[in-house]
């Protein structure tokens, strides 16, 4: 019987159903060059919201208040008016549209909300059970203009590159 039992949990995680996001386990990091000579990678974590790839569904906020590059004066400027001002906006959102099977995963199109400004977005997904883990991981490219990040800020932010590589990793529960 408990074997019936963990077979059907399984396959009901893997297929069907939404699921809640693992806030202390889910995160997106990002990628952006500095100088064009190195990179500045960060995190931000506060992930809340609900997945069923089968149903075409992702409804998912950050917090940007959680940023973290490892250096606290970057933090506070990237919190700041600046870039994402995390008072007047205190989410990040993804909302999809439709998610569709691809070869080796899905295809999330849908709705970034970021810094006030709302862009769709396409961010290829792959899906893994792991240790009784859902894990949806995807990564994308996202131009910083796009969402006014940094436009305002004082001379010398030129020297921060216009693309960022963003990588989520959604733990479900």
């Amino acid at each position: 019987m408990r074997h019936l039992l963990a077979i059907i949990m399984v396959f009901t995680s893997w297929y069907g159903g939404a699921q809640s996001v693992d806030t202390d386990l889910s995160k997106v990091s990002f990628e952006i060059s500095k100088f064009k000579i190195s990179i500045v990678n960060g995190v931000i974590g506060g992930m809340q919201g609900e997945v069923d790839l089968g149903l075409g569904k992702i409804d998912v906020c950050i917090d940007p208040k959680t940023i973290s590059t490892g250096i606290e004066s970057r933090d506070s400027h990237l919190k700041g008016e600046d870039f994402f001002n995390v008072e007047k906006y205190p989410q990040i959102c993804f909302v999809s549209d439709k998610i569709t099977k691809v070869t080796g995963g899905y295809l999330a199109e849908g709705n970034l909300r970021l810094h006030g400004i709302t862009k769709m977005v396409k961010i290829p997904l792959k899906k893994n059970l792991i240790n009784g883990y859902t894990i949806v991981e995807g990564s994308f490219e996202v131009n910083r203009f796009d969402f006014e990040l940094g436009i305002n800020a004082s001379a010398g932010q030129f020297k921060i590159g216009e693309m960022a590589k963003v990588t989520i990793i959604c733990i479900l529960k």
